[in-house]
């Protein structure tokens, strides 16, 4: 959430605000008013809960700032409305049409994407590994996160990139990055104990390729070659997907037919570029159909919006996360573009001593799949290193 204070010095109780939300459920938006007009509440009326007025109180006016809360903390008693009606968008997205809903029923949803996703990838690997024991087996890292991997090798995965390397019979687990239909049907020809930890937001961009494919629609994919979920997309198909990663890409590609066309993202891009390279898209080829909903998943887009209001306030900006990490990398490169001189490290071990030579204020932000343990060590470090404060900006 994103808040201006509208009235006052400083945000009080019973302070006008007007507030820009997104509320998002696990295949997208259900109210982002970014693209429309802000919200006007007021504090200390219960239209807003008592979690979300703690991190308002007291900010100065003007204030810009993100917040993330769980469901249930944004809105107050007073706006019982709202989340009756949050609910039932939720329930026409994700529930099952066939299904009778009375007013208290609980009903579980698949995992939101974001750091939700990560988490889960990580815990079908330690679950499966206290089911069957050691080994299993992960095809690709499961997130892309040096400690992460390594940790659960440590308990008995064992990461391969190719089949023939799982012996028969075997556990097998698919990354959050999600496979190809190619690795799908040969891993089940093989007989293995598969289990999927594909990010809920990559299968829903795998399911929009084949539903629009079966109408006839070609493809153009913004993303990085090489990158496994860019491959476990396209290969959904056996044809008439095209891979862009530039805006001078898009002037090259060649469908062969465009009538029909659609595209699909990457989810760990940068969301600028991104928009970058669909204004380009739209522009030679006017008629293509969008997402309903944009395929950067929340994780990345948040962390990215923190980016933008933390750089300018601070002299360093320090990035957790692994070289293989898209959205790591996306945040270092963000931070550089505002001008702000910015690294990204794997461990403690690999900041400097002279990076914070003559530098007060350090900034920290983390990629969607870096764990709290690694970030907590970061910070310890960093404040032993003689940063005066160090400002987190790390938004699931």
């Amino acid at each position: 959430m994103t808040s201006t204070a509208a009235s006052l010095p400083s945000v009080q109780s019973g302070s006008f605000l007007t507030l820009h939300y997104r509320l998002a459920g696990p295949a997208g938006d259900v109210i982002n008013t970014f693209e429309d007009k802000p919200a006007t509440l007021s504090l200390g009326t219960g239209e807003l809960s008592p979690a979300m007025e703690q991190h308002l109180l007291g900010l100065p006016e003007g204030t810009h700032a993100t917040f993330e809360l769980a469901a249930g903390e944004a809105f107050g008693e007073r706006n019982a409305d709202m989340q009756q009606w949050v609910a039932r968008k939720l329930l026409n997205e994700l529930g099952d049409p066939d299904e009778k809903y009375n007013v208290g029923d609980v009903v579980q949803f698949p995992t939101p994407d974001g750091q939700g996703s990560y988490a889960r990838a990580i815990e079908i690997v330690e679950r499966a590994l206290q089911k069957f024991g050691r080994p299993i087996y992960v095809r690709h890292e499961i997130v892309h996160n040096t400690y992460v991997v390594n940790d659960l090798k440590a308990k008995g995965a064992i990461f391969i990139e190719e089949l023939s390397d799982v012996p028969p019979g075997a556990t097998l687990v698919f990354s959050a990055h999600g496979v190809s239909r190619a690795v799908q049907q040969e891993a089940q020809a093989r007989g293995f104990n598969i289990f999927d930890a594909t990010c809920p937001l990559v299968t829903k961009v795998h399911v929009e390729v084949a539903k629009l494919a079966k109408e006839g629609y070609e493809f153009i994919m913004i993303g990085h070659k090489g990158h496994p979920e860019v491959e476990g997309t396209m290969g959904q198909l056996d044809h008439g997907i095209h891979l862009v990663e530039d805006v001078a890409d898009v002037a090259r590609v060649q469908p062969a037919q465009t009538e029909k066309l659609a595209v699909v993202t990457q989810t760990t891009l940068s969301v600028d570029d991104a928009a970058q390279i669909s204004a380009a898209v739209r522009a030679r080829f006017p008629l293509v159909r969008e997402p309903k909903q944009q395929d950067i998943c929340y994780a990345t887009q948040n962390r990215q919006d923190a980016v933008k209001l933390l750089s300018p306030q601070v002299d360093l900006v320090i990035v957790v996360g692994s070289p293989t990490s898209s959205n790591s990398n996306r945040l270092r490169e963000l931070a550089a573009r505002l001008g702000t001189t910015a690294y990204m490290v794997d461990s403690v071990d690999e900041l400097r001593h002279e990076w914070f030579d003559g530098i007060s204020r350090v900034g920290l932000t983390a990629g969607a799949s870096a764990p709290e343990i690694l970030v907590q060590q970061v910070i310890d470090r960093i404040k032993a290193l003689g940063a005066v404060s160090v400002i987190i900006a790390i938004s699931a």
